[in-house]
């Protein structure tokens, strides 16, 4: 019953703190449409893993597009 309880109160514990962190912030990226204007991207919709070596690419409204971590083409996110 002692274990319950610690259970118990330990659920508690561990919901009440979880209420009251704020969600991570997600990244925003960038990519040139057709214009070669800048576009906003989330960064929970990029499925490239931070890196050094290979440029990041995402398929966006069916067109293979590079990603970039800045509005600048000299900025590419890479992945390993």
């Amino acid at each position: 019953m002692k274990k319950f309880s610690l259970f118990i109160i330990a659920a508690a514990i561990a919901i009440g703190f979880s209420a009251f962190t704020s969600p991570k912030s997600s990244t925003t990226y960038y990519y040139q449409d057709s214009s070669n204007q800048w576009q906003s991207i989330d960064g929970s919709l990029v499925s490239c893993i931070p890196g050094t070596v290979n440029n990041c690419f995402e398929t966006i409204n069916g067109t293979s597009r590079q990603i970039f971590k800045s509005m600048s083409t000299s900025d590419p996110l890479k992945y390993n």
